[in-house]
């Protein structure tokens, strides 16, 4: 249906797609983070390392709050 220009899914038409989107996110997170922790690791600069941490932190938060996909 299409409400003012923007096209809207019935709820039980959006639920498996949003499902899907969830669980690539969490993949792209999970592939991301080892990488992210290396050059974490890796780096001399104590400015970068901190910025580098707290994205960590924030992509582990990430990963927590998104839904497992697991019924």
């Amino acid at each position: 249906m299409i409400i003012h220009g923007v096209a809207r899914l019935a709820p039980f038409a959006a639920e498996a797609p949003m499902e899907r989107e969830a669980e690539l996110l969490r993949e792209l997170l999970r592939d991301y983070l080892p990488g992210l922790r290396r050059e974490a690791a890796r780096t001399d600069k104590h400015s970068l390392r901190h910025e580098l941490v707290e994205r960590e932190n924030l992509v582990e938060h990430l990963l927590d709050r998104l839904p497992s996909g697991v019924h």
